[in-house]
């Protein structure tokens, strides 16, 4: 008795476990296991069955599951953001085109993705059910609008991209627009303005100056006969101006266009009517130039397919550096030349010192290119000068409305 006494002293004195303490011990082994069982069990599954769910339910993958949260709510976002503007877009024929910021990266004033516009037949008047079945033109339709055909071209208002050329998304330094401008004709604008210059040895565009950035001329006026020969029945103005005495590289760029000479009209002369747009259309004669140089043609006779733009044009002032100058109507809506010409372009813009230059404002272009004072001002000036607009100029083009107000007047 005392030596099983004395045995069992021995035992606790050694850590030993008792009889209780194992069957205790052999339960706790036994829960664990059964746990350890359960997680393998749990860790059981299918391949082909894994999904999102199974991923984001697992006991270590917080982390995981953070991530994939943030990712389904950006999709979410995307999905439902595309679905929106899809619907305004049908809704409202052409609302204002401020959806495309969503495509540039503040951070890095770098463009992440182009652009996808609708068709323009989305929100002018002729769609493709109105083709004829035999061509890509669409029956009695002149640029979006069957009112057009029967006008003449000089009481026709056209959305113009002012320095067209100038944009973020062609890496130029202060640029006047975020998109290039194909993307112009394709959201519906019907005019161009481009800057003539020499930059390194080549004929290009810029905005009189190299440094802030240019573009090959050949891509842009191959740009331009691209979608005059997809698009058949838009017509297409194209001011030039000329920098740098280029003006006869001017001429020899339009003709080293293979098929752009077959696409542009000359006009019969100063003072003698212009023809209307369904006769241009129907002569696939559906661009027109013109230039602004001062300089002549020297040694030559100037063809006359590229106008005088100061024997056509008056045009109101471009130095406007602010929204308030620009709502002064008193001040803002002037002749600057040729007050007796065929054609008005309306300069609906502000340019605001920046260094020994002046840059294109885009935060007064979500203001001015904005429905309420874009067609206020066009109607005041109208009203002060007796005369129709047929050049709506704007900087910055995808903000605003100035599609939407050039068709409206037409």
């Amino acid at each position: 008795m005392m030596r099983s006494r004395e045995n069992s002293l021995s035992r606790i004195e050694k850590g030993t476990p008792t009889g209780q303490e194992k069957e205790k011990r052999s339960s706790k082994v036994n829960i664990k296991m059964s746990d350890i069982g359960q997680k393998n069990d749990e860790r059981q599954f299918d391949q082909k069955s894994f999904s999102l769910s199974t991923t984001l339910s697992h006991p270590k993958s917080r982390q995981t599951r953070f991530c994939c949260l943030v990712i389904g709510i950006l999709i979410a976002a995307l999905v439902g953001s595309v679905a929106t503007v899809g619907v305004v877009w049908v809704v409202n024929r052409g609302a204002p085109l401020e959806w495309l910021h969503d495509f540039k990266n503040e951070a890095t004033t770098e463009i992440i993705a182009p652009p996808v516009f609708p068709s323009f037949t989305f929100f002018f008047e002729c769609n493709e059910n109105s083709k004829d079945g035999m061509t890509n033109n669409t029956k009695h339709c002149c640029n979006g609008l069957k009112s057009n055909c029967q006008r003449r071209l000089n009481d026709v208002v056209f959305a113009t991209a002012n320095n067209a050329m100038s944009s973020l998304d062609e890496h130029f330094l202060l640029p006047h627009h975020n998109f290039k401008l194909e993307y112009a004709l394709d959201a519906g604008y019907r005019a161009l303005i481009l800057g003539t210059c020499w930059c390194g040895n080549e004929f290009t565009f810029c905005d009189g100056t190299c440094e802030r950035g240019s573009r090959n001329s050949t891509e842009v006026l191959t740009s331009v006969r691209d979608f005059l020969l997809v698009n058949q029945n838009e017509v297409v103005v194209i001011h030039f101006k000329v920098y740098h005495e280029s003006l006869l590289d001017l001429y020899h760029s339009t003709q080293s266009i293979t098929g752009m000479q077959d696409l542009v009209y000359t006009h019969t002369g100063v003072g003698e009517q212009w023809p209307t747009m369904q006769a241009l259309i129907k002569s696939n004669n559906r661009l027109i130039l013109f230039q602004d140089s001062q300089e002549g043609c020297s040694d030559m006779t100037c063809p006359g397919f590229i106008h005088a733009s100061a024997d056509y044009i008056s045009n109101s002032p471009t130095t406007l550096k602010s929204v308030a100058e620009l709502e002064n109507y008193s001040e803002s809506c002037f002749l600057e030349k040729n007050t007796s010409s065929d054609f008005f372009l309306l300069n609906h813009f502000t340019s605001r010192p920046s260094g020994q230059v002046s840059t294109a404002n885009s935060e007064d272009a979500k203001l001015v290119n904005a429905h309420p004072i874009l067609f206020e001002r066009k109607k005041k000036c109208e009203q002060k000068l007796g005369r129709k607009t047929n050049f709506l100029a704007v900087d910055f083009w995808d903000l605003g409305d100035a599609v939407i107000v050039a068709l409206g007047s037409n």
